[in-house]
């Protein structure tokens, strides 16, 4: 009984013992699995924070395995991340600055205009290339400068050369110029003495030739007229003869007297307003049984000179002007003005210097005078001769080119080569003229045939 009673009192403290042990067993194991949750949870974060500095995938990273590596070799075993930022900073310290940022430092390359997609290295290579040629550029620009220097020297040198030829040249001059001026005062004193001479000998002269101009006047002006006439009558004469049997140019009469008034001395002809008849118009009044020529070898003159004072639907009347007194007019005598036409319009060409009121001084002005007539009663004036021109009108002709002394000037050379010019000019016109048979009139001719009279 009593060995059954500790048998019994050992199996139930077996028991007890085993469920102890099986109650602390059971509360280590949740203990265990309590610490391996909160290891595994702590793992977990571990994970995840180890994430947010380097991904799984990026592990593999060639940047991340080298900075793995760094840091297992370093003495001070830093963490890579450590590395990372040393590494970060030490870059930002070389570009811009330890406190500067990405974004601050993308910033300033782009105000730099720095190329987007280019590495700093190559741009840096690239400036640096740029910054050689400049400094072999100034190492050329500092030679140039130093040859340009060595140059304005010289040309400093030569300036100052320069200078000292030039103040000697002036000092020259001003010796030479004084020199002339002491010449010119001489020579201008000698001129003087022999101004007043010469104006002493030439008013004597003057005075002299004054007395005898004022006796050859008379007889000079006598001769001239003379001379005029018979070169006149010469030139008439030899164009007669030189014309032989060359046919006449007989003027037909424009009209006829057929009135006449002798109280008031006025007549009537047979032209009308329809015949272009205006106030003014002169005529030559010539007999009717007389034949009128332009190339008539004497004088021509008409038994007088009349002016149309009005014309009417039947006739025209004219004051009588001029009136030979020997011979008086009649009914039927012939009217003539060599440049109207009551049909036709008449060519002239008109050439050289005429004197219409015989003031012994050809000029160009009657010229202008007899070009106005003819224009004025109804011709043409033309500038050439062809074979179209009616008449061929001539001034005074003109004086020949004498032969010069030794000590003609100039101006005496020019002028008497104009004057060879103005005879050689007058002398192909007449030859012209003949060749062409164009009547030729001279002054006195053609006043007489436009019935021409002094106011």
């Amino acid at each position: 009984m009593a060995r059954a009673r500790s048998t019994s009192g050992g199996w139930v403290v077996a028991t007890v013992i085993l469920g102890l042990g099986f109650i602390i067993s059971l509360i280590v194991m949740i203990i265990v699995a309590v610490q391996i949750g909160a290891a595994q949870e702590q793992a977990s974060e571990s994970q995840r924070d180890l994430e947010i500095f380097v991904k799984r995938v990026e592990r593999t990273h060639d940047d991340v395995k080298l900075a793995v590596e760094s840091s297992k070799q370093a003495q001070s075993r830093k963490s890579v991340v450590r590395f990372l930022i040393d590494e970060n900073r030490e870059l930002k310290g070389i570009i811009q600055g330890i406190e500067s940022t990405s974004e601050g430092i993308k910033a300033t390359l782009r105000s730099l205009d720095f190329p987007e997609g280019a590495t700093l290295l190559d741009q840096i290579s690239y400036y640096r290339q740029s910054l050689d040629a400049v400094e072999t550029y100034l190492v050329d620009a500092e030679d140039a400068r130093k040859a340009n220097k060595a140059q304005l020297v010289q040309v400093e040198q030569n300036k100052a050369q320069l200078e000292d030829n030039y103040q000697q040249s002036v000092k020259d001059l001003n010796q030479n110029l004084t020199v002339e001026r002491e010449d010119y005062k001489q020579s201008k004193q000698q001129k003087r003495t022999k101004e007043r001479m010469l104006a002493e000998h030439l008013e004597k002269v003057r005075k002299k030739l004054s007395t005898d101009n004022a006796q050859l006047e008379s007889v000079l002006a006598q001769r001239n007229e003379q001379i005029r006439q018979l070169e006149a009558r010469v030139e008439q004469l030899v164009q007669f003869t030189e014309k032989g049997s060359r046919e006449t140019t007989e003027i037909e009469p424009d009209a006829h007297i057929v009135a006449i008034d002798r109280d008031n001395d006025l007549v009537y002809i047979n032209l009308t307003q329809a015949d272009r008849i205006q106030p003014g118009l002169t005529f030559e009044v010539f007999k009717r049984n007389s034949i009128v020529r332009a190339d008539e070898p004497h004088e021509l003159t008409g038994v007088a000179t009349i002016e149309v004072v009005r014309s009417t639907q039947t006739s025209s009347v004219a004051r009588i002007v001029y009136l030979d007194p020997r011979v008086g007019l009649t009914v039927g005598d012939k009217v003539v003005n060599i440049a109207y036409d009551r049909n036709a319009i008449y060519e002239f060409v008109v050439h050289g210097a005429f004197d219409i009121n015989n003031i012994g001084t050809p000029a160009m002005a009657d010229n202008r005078r007899v070009q106005g007539m003819i224009q004025g009663w109804g011709g043409k004036v033309v500038d050439e001769l062809t074979y179209q021109t009616d008449y061929l009108v001539l001034g005074i002709p003109p004086k020949r080119a004498g032969t010069l002394s030794e000590d003609a000037t100039v101006v005496d050379i020019e002028i008497n080569e104009a004057k060879k010019r103005i005879w050689a000019k007058y002398q192909a016109l007449a030859a012209e003229a003949e060749k062409l048979k164009i009547p030729v009139l001279n002054q006195n001719r053609f006043l007489r045939l436009i019935g021409y009279y002094r106011r």
